[in-house]
């Protein structure tokens, strides 16, 4: 029997060196494969990295499009504000000549209106018979009527006036936007 357990103690201890031997090949290539894994997880990660990297690089570059873009925008809007103001400025200046020369024009019709009426007054109270009542009264129904018709053509001139020059700064401003 001791033979055989020596025997059995050799068998043992040559499988388990060839056991031993195995397991050694086994980790080694465990760990060749999880060294490659590693490499590649690795590898993949550099690439993304260098992808983040690209993709950090045109968000930044199209943010700054976008920044430079909307200043652009920003500055035109400006000078359209300013050439649009400017242009209302001097159309609301060329309605107010406009409304201060009917407003004298008709500040003079009235005085002379008046003025016509007191001198047909003062005929008529010096008057001495019917038929100069009715002269007086007949060449003071002309006159006013003239005079009217006078005064009527003179505002539409200078309302044409106003509506012309007020529609020439309106033009000349639409120019400069196109």
């Amino acid at each position: 029997m001791p033979d055989a357990l020596r025997h059995l103690g050799a068998v043992l201890t040559e499988r388990s060196t060839i056991f031993s031997v195995f397991l050694v090949d086994l980790l080694q290539l465990i760990c060749v494969k999880f060294s490659w894994q590693i490499s590649a997880m690795h590898a993949e990660e550099e690439l993304s990295m260098q992808e983040t990297k690209r993709m950090a690089d045109e968000a930044k570059r199209m943010g700054q499009e976008a920044q430079e873009h909307a200043k652009k925008i920003g500055e035109q809007s400006q000078e359209t504000l300013q050439t649009g103001f400017e242009a209302a400025s001097q159309s609301l200046g060329e309605i107010n000549k406009g409304f201060q020369a009917i407003a004298a024009e008709m500040t003079e019709y009235s005085k002379k209106t008046l003025e016509d009426v007191f001198h047909a007054w003062e005929q008529l109270l010096l008057a001495r018979s019917l038929g100069e009542i009715v002269d007086i009264q007949t060449r003071y129904a002309k006159k006013a009527y003239d005079t009217h018709v006078a005064e009527m053509s003179k505002l539409t001139e200078i309302y044409r006036d106003l509506t012309r020059k007020a529609a020439t700064s309106a033009e000349h401003t639409a120019k400069k936007f196109t």
